[in-house]
């Protein structure tokens, strides 16, 4: 991945993208139309794709978690500005 873009927008897109993927893949896994041909499916395999299981529980997952969970408007922020902004 490139990390050359940092900043609060860069992670909390990166934390949206991360949470859209694991809710789709539970769409596919509880329709029963999972692959074979891969593990069963588990939230921390979606993580392991967009970044360690450590990094995403230490740094994005309890972090954003509570924005969302609590800071209904700076949620509303970071969803609107993230679009704006260029990483920083």
């Amino acid at each position: 991945m490139d990390h050359s873009q940092k900043g609060m927008w860069f992670y909390w897109n990166h934390y949206v993208e991360c949470k859209t993927a694991i809710e789709k893949a539970k769409e596919i896994s509880g329709a029963g139309n999972w692959p074979v041909d891969i593990p069963a499916f588990t939230e921390e395999h979606v993580i392991e794709v967009f970044i360690g299981k450590s990094a995403w529980h230490n740094n994005y997952g309890s972090a954003f978690d509570r924005v969302s969970k609590y800071y209904p408007d700076l949620e509303a922020w970071l969803q609107s500005s993230g679009t704006t902004q260029s990483g920083h």
